[in-house]
């Protein structure tokens, strides 16, 4: 189909290490894969989604877009594709452009490819934090999956688009609890470009709770929490209110995750749950500062 097109697919997330892996371990048992997610150029996206339909998947012809980054999802034999027309969505800022110039081909699929190891492990590490540290655990077997597919790594391109998105905190964040977790071999000059103040180490104190205990949806934890978050992950408040204006862009565009937010934010059960994680947040700073 992408061949009708004249395009190529990018594979991501679960299913592209899942592929990745199967070439150099075909023994090795790849995690579970709820979806399927496929990056393929936005001027293709919408034919792309009317073809499959046309050809027996289920889906609604038409359908808005559910996020600012991939239309609605279609499905077949009751797994979910998501065609992407951005890797995530455009408030992080990724540096697309050179993470799709470093992608790999798949060996037997002429019109799909994945990204490159220094994508893949960007690409997991945004995830979690844009989902305010939830399913660390996932992200952990994503980058060693990562580690374990290339032979060598390249950190410096990674910390040079790290540095290139708007709100490098939350991904230096997820990647530091893990390298120490973990203990990854990172070259020391790597993680000295990570943030060393003290709004880095609250970040990194919410990260670590949240790692390896979440496993929640984006909308489970309540929006003044989440919002909270993302406030600490941006250097100031003129760049946190870049990142609320291009939220406010999203809602005008009318995708179907933003409907309801303002309704759910208001609610009284959801402003008592902010304040009980506002609690504990606090009780975690002045523990990590007796320790200190």
């Amino acid at each position: 189909m992408l061949a009708e097109l004249d395009a190529h697919g990018v594979v991501l997330k679960g299913m592209a290490l899942a592929l990745r892996e199967a070439e150099v371990s075909p023994s090795r048992l790849p995690r579970a894969t709820g979806d399927v997610d496929v990056y393929v150029e936005p001027r293709i996206a919408s034919r792309l989604r009317d073809r499959l339909i046309e050809t027996g998947f289920t889906g609604e012809p038409g359908a808005p877009a559910q996020a600012p980054h991939h239309l609605a999802g279609v499905e077949y034999r009751g797994v979910l594709v998501e065609i992407h027309t951005r890797l995530v969505p455009p408030f992080w800022g990724l540096p697309e452009r050179d993470m799709l110039a470093r992608t790999l081909p798949l060996a037997g699929s002429p019109r799909l490819v994945t990204l490159s190891a220094e994508g893949l492990v960007l690409h997991a590490a945004v995830h979690t934090a844009q989902d305010s540290f939830s399913h660390g655990l996932k992200t952990a077997w994503d980058g060693l999956a990562a580690l374990r597919v290339s032979s060598e790594l390249d950190w410096d391109v990674l910390a040079r688009w790290i540095a290139a998105t708007r709100a490098p905190r939350g991904i230096w964040a997820v990647l530091g609890v893990l390298v120490r977790e973990l203990e990854i071999g990172v070259p020391a000059r790597i993680l000295a470009q990570a943030p060393r103040d003290e709004r880095q180490r609250r970040l990194e104190t919410i990260a670590r709770r949240r790692l390896f205990r979440v496993a929640e949806s984006p909308d489970a934890l309540d929006p003044l929490s989440r919002q909270a978050i993302r406030f600490l992950m941006h250097d100031s408040w003129i760049a946190f209110g870049g990142y609320l204006a291009s939220q406010v862009a999203v809602r005008r565009g009318r995708t179907v995750a933003w409907r309801g937010t303002v309704g759910r934010a208001t609610r009284v059960s959801l402003v008592r749950s902010a304040l009980i994680h506002w609690r504990q947040y606090r009780r975690a700073i002045r523990e990590r500062a007796r320790r200190a």
